[in-house]
């Protein structure tokens, strides 16, 4: 299947009555869609995870190929405002727990699993922990691994993966619903099963 994003620069010709988990929205462009999605699924339940509009887009596009529709590379993961709060609390923990890493040989391992994963591809959009974190990791406990080179970021939770294969897996706020997003394979999902 194609991946899209959609263009608002073009409209819809006509309003076009769509269906969202049994509701019918008559929607008037791309966008006014987005919004009347959002409102259901933050009512019944439903995918907003981060880059849900992107998934949208992909799945309204596949069936409805019009103007805006156009074409994506779906192995870039842009960052959105909860992933900064995840980033910026996470954050906070880490700096509660003094700074603590894990010990080389664990994130070496964690790098490993990483670095052939089908989910570490590049993010896009974050300053944050893409270009500070590994900055004072380096500066302040010269953190590094020798997978470093091969390590972008998580599809899944859009963390820089350089800089979480040494964080302790608890400044992360996972449950067992979250983690189901993760490949069976992912060290963050074998460590909080263990």
């Amino acid at each position: 299947m194609k991946t899209f994003r959609y263009n608002e620069k073009f409209g819809f010709s006509r309003s076009l009555v769509l269906d969202e988990q049994g509701y019918e929205i008559v929607a008037t462009s791309f966008n006014h869609y987005v919004k009347e999605v959002y409102k259901i699924r933050s009512r019944e339940g439903g995918d907003l995870r981060p880059n849900w509009k992107d998934r949208l887009a992909t799945s309204f596009c596949n069936k409805h190929l019009l103007d805006g529709c156009q074409e994506t590379d779906i192995s870039v993961r842009k960052i959105s405002l909860s992933d900064l709060h995840q980033f910026y609390t996470a954050m906070k923990r880490w700096k509660r727990n003094k700074g603590s890493l894990v010990t080389s040989a664990v994130a070496e391992k964690r790098a490993s699993i990483c670095s052939s994963c089908p989910k570490n591809v590049p993010v896009v959009g974050c300053f944050g922990c893409s270009n500070i974190l590994p900055q004072i990791l380096k500066m302040t406990k010269g953190a590094s691994t020798s997978r470093d080179a091969e390590l972008k970021g998580c599809a899944v939770c859009g963390c820089a993966l350089r800089s979480l294969v040494h964080m302790p897996l608890s400044i992360k706020e996972h449950t067992a619903k979250s983690l189901k997003h993760y490949p069976d394979s992912c060290w963050q999902k074998l460590e909080f099963d263990s």
